[in-house]
């Protein structure tokens, strides 16, 4: 099995190698399980393999910030795009959390916004304290969205 791991290591197919490793493994452990096998050689493989290097999102350094900041306030294309940047940028929220934001989280008496442990990462409730500037994109956003259950 090693020799046949190591052949995709030296490919350079980190990704499909650590694949096959673990579809091995999961074999392996259903093996021992129904009393087919007694021992994962595959377990023991993780060590003396190459690991895929981890791929992190790009993100914005100080020094950029000024410069993204002016052109997205330059930005023509659509307000709703320009807004949701703006709203990323001020409650530090992931996209997929504002993607998918209903009206009814939204508490504008208190500026609050209150994200359901079934939308968050954690699977925990999440309380978001507007900022006057957050809260004013949000009823702008209105203007486009009221009427629908999503911001």
């Amino acid at each position: 099995m090693l020799e046949i791991l190591r052949r995709i290591e030296k490919r350079g197919s980190l990704e499909k190698l650590r694949k096959v490793r673990q579809y091995c493994n999961q074999i392996f452990r259903y093996a021992i399980a129904t009393g087919r096998a007694t021992v994962n050689p595959a377990s023991e493989l993780t060590s003396t393999l190459a690991a895929p290097k981890a791929a992190h999102f790009p993100h914005l350094r100080a020094d950029e910030l000024p410069v993204f900041l002016r052109k997205l306030a330059e930005y023509h294309g659509s307000p709703v795009t320009r807004m949701a940047t703006n709203l990323l940028l001020l409650t530090g929220l992931r996209t997929i959390e504002l993607r998918s934001a209903e009206w009814s989280e939204i508490d504008f008496d208190n500026a609050l916004w209150t994200i359901p442990e079934s939308r968050m990462k954690m699977r925990r409730k999440h309380v978001v304290p507007l900022s006057r500037q957050a809260t004013d994109i949000l009823l702008q956003l209105k203007t486009f969205s009221e009427q629908y259950r999503l911001v």
